[in-house]
């Protein structure tokens, strides 16, 4: 009797420990699959930068289908890989967060004696922190190409609200999600393609368009310094920022100068030949 309850005992364990592994190899194979779909993404962003780069040699019209191609591209891999952040392994998670959010929502309403409407918490909000360090470097790297862009079409900085319209799906409902983490961190690297862009520029001859972009640089920084940075990738990300500004600064105000003693020089050699 007991030799069976025993057998039991074990027979249990072993099937719950047999549950624990399946759902770890569940978790690890999506994992990959998110990995290497962030790693595709990252390369097509790379290829949509450097394609919007040419625009110190071509016109921007002309680039400009190219990048909406990519563009297109990139997109449909964050769609596919949106399905690997949501199914029903995750809904029971984000039901129980969901009610947690919920409750403490009640609780602030009660003790501040005014009314909270039902709070929806966005069930891939859930699913996709848990993914976020496997899915966050291509969103970062998709927000860089994509503000480029839209500085060489309309010389501003993108927002989060308009990067988020790019993940809405036919329905206007968004299937993934964008953080301030992943915004800021973008925003980040995107000063330096805009440092190599003003390079070009300069060694292009267009220091008037050079002198824009080292302000709209010089903007950026300051927004960054009003912020409490506390992410230690931001933190790291922002001195390089400090760099690329340093960088663009110099050259600038290098070939400015080099450029002004040229046509003084220039000037000075007409003169002397009209005296003569």
């Amino acid at each position: 009797m007991a030799d069976a309850k025993a057998s039991d005992n074990k027979s249990t364990i072993n099937k719950l420990f047999l549950s624990f592994r399946d759902s770890i190899d569940f978790h690890h194979d999506r994992r990959e699959r998110v990995i290497k779909s962030s790693r595709d993404i990252t390369a097509l962003s790379k290829k949509l930068i450097y394609i919007a780069h040419r625009v110190t040699q071509r016109p921007l019209e002309s680039i400009l289908d190219e990048v909406r191609t990519k563009k297109s591209e990139i997109l449909e891999l964050f769609k596919k890989v949106s399905v690997e952040l949501e199914g029903a392994n995750f809904y029971r998670r984000a039901q129980s967060a969901h009610s947690f959010v919920q409750e403490f929502l009640n609780r602030c309403a009660k003790q501040q004696q005014y009314h909270i409407e039902k709070y929806e918490f966005p069930l891939t909000m859930i699913v996709s922190y848990k993914y976020n360090k496997s899915v966050s470097p291509s969103i970062q790297e998709y927000i860089e190409a994509i503000a480029f862009v839209e500085y060489l079409e309309n010389g501003v900085l993108i927002t989060k609200e308009k990067i988020e319209n790019d993940f809405r799906d036919e329905n206007g409902n968004q299937f993934l999600l964008i953080t301030y983490d992943d915004y800021l961190l973008g925003i980040a690297d995107l000063t330096g393609e805009l440092m190599r862009y003003a390079i070009n520029c300069i060694g292009m001859g267009d220091h008037n368009q050079a002198r824009k972009v080292c302000q709209f640089l010089r903007n950026i920084k300051s927004g960054y310094d009003i912020l409490r940075v506390t992410n230690h990738f931001l933190r790291n990300k922002v001195e390089i920022m400090k760099g690329s500004l340093a960088k663009v600064e110099n050259e600038y105000s290098q070939d400015f100068y080099q450029h002004i003693i040229s046509e003084h020089a220039q000037n000075f050699e007409v003169s002397m030949e009209v005296d003569e």
